[in-house]
């Protein structure tokens, strides 16, 4: 099935990578320009092309012409939509590594948070930039080679059920327009902006990786990991390294050898903020 270019259209792109949406609704047109606003750009070469149509019953997602999904609602078309967007953009990156993280900073120096889906990673990055942390992204961040700069991928917060209580703090900070929707799994949509004015960023200096595990009932703790515990965690959580191990794994070895890391188990995040200030005199002296 051929996209209908002729339709209204925005482009998206992250790490050097673009990918153009058509939309055959002005609804979804303006729900992408106010969920992906920090994302939009004014190129025009896309890699990738993406459409988003509706038959009057179902709405369907289609990357280069192949139909991905259908779903009955916008609001959760959208969301397979930008999930996708980031897979694909992770694949195709070359030019930065990538891996599956949070990510924070403070004065331009960043705190990378990698975790799987379900390790607290964003409700560790939200309540750190609740308390004056500026937010990069709660899911994806691309770091040069030289490990000298990082940036994220600045979408929607997905705050699921764990993390409701955050809402109320959200509550004094956000306006009804920037708290979006929630999806029925009883994911909420968050915007970044609503963290308080100011409290997104585009970029930062790595300083330290900090890997939350969420671990109910069990006593908190935390500590510093090793080089060898960095690089093998790192690798695990990295998107965009098949086929590139031995240009990557060398500038992540790199990497973790330059910029210190600490594990944070916990069973309430509340107190996570405490540590990282704790742990923040290491990153400053890397």
């Amino acid at each position: 099935m051929d996209l209908d270019t002729s339709l209204k259209s925005l482009c998206i792109a992250f790490s050097g990578i673009t990918a153009r949406v058509y939309c055959s609704s002005d609804e979804v047109y303006d729900t992408l320009q106010n969920q992906c606003r920090h994302l939009i750009s004014t190129h025009h070469a896309a890699s990738v092309d993406y459409g988003i149509f509706s038959d009057g019953r179902l709405w369907h997602l289609q990357r280069d012409g192949l139909l991905l999904y259908s779903e009955g609602s916008d609001k959760l078309i959208v969301q397979r939509l930008l999930h996708d967007i980031s897979t694909v953009l992770a694949s195709r990156t070359t030019e930065n590594i990538l891996f599956h993280a949070a990510a924070i900073a403070k004065n331009g120096a960043g705190v990378i948070i990698p975790g799987a889906t379900g390790s607290g990673k964003s409700t560790f990055a939200v309540w750190h930039a609740l308390g004056g942390y500026d937010f990069l992204t709660d899911e994806l961040v691309a770091v040069s080679p030289d490990g000298a700069s990082m940036w994220g991928f600045i979408q929607p917060i997905r705050l699921r059920p764990g993390s409701g209580f955050l809402l109320p703090y959200l509550a004094h900070v956000a306006t009804a327009e920037q708290v979006f929707d929630q999806l029925p799994d009883g994911v909420v949509l968050v915007s970044p902006d609503a963290l308080g004015a100011g409290s997104v960023t585009y970029s930062a200096e790595p300083r330290m990786f900090a890997f939350p595990q969420y671990a109910p009932g069990q006593q908190a703790a935390i500590r510093r990991l090793s080089v060898g515990e960095t690089v093998y965690r790192l690798t695990q959580l990295m998107l965009n390294g098949r086929g590139r191990a031995n240009s990557v794994v060398p500038s992540i070895t790199a990497l973790a050898k330059r910029v210190p890391a600490i594990a944070i188990h916990h069973s309430g995040v509340t107190l996570s903020r405490d540590w990282i200030e704790e742990y923040w005199p290491l990153a400053r002296a890397s």
